[in-house]
């Protein structure tokens, strides 16, 4: 891994931890794909997934969606795709949409 490659590593690494803190439930399946993956991979198979993951849900509930994938993603524009970007954020919006008319 690259540098960068390493700090997006260490990012996702502390949101997984964070989200446990939080939500109380471990994110094991992320940290699988982390380890197996590796970060870029990891951020790619989250982001281009049809649905987003419980992961992201259970941040949503626990209004963080500061630890998603879809938003540390965006501090790492080196690394991931302009479409791919789009596409997180485009997740991120639609969700804060329809989280602030409920």
């Amino acid at each position: 891994m690259n540098p960068r490659e390493v700090e997006l590593y260490y990012r996702l690494r502390d949101a997984g931890k964070e989200e446990e803190r939080v939500t109380g439930i471990r994110p094991r399946i992320f940290f699988e794909m982390l380890g197996s993956l590796g970060p870029v991979q990891t951020v790619l198979q989250l982001i281009r997934a049809r649905d987003p993951s419980d992961g992201f849900r259970r941040l949503l509930e626990a209004r963080r969606l500061d630890l998603t994938v879809e938003s540390i993603a965006q501090d790492f524009p080196d690394l991931i795709s302009p479409a791919d970007l789009s596409r997180a954020r485009i997740r991120l919006a639609e969700t804060e949409q329809a989280s602030e008319m409920l």
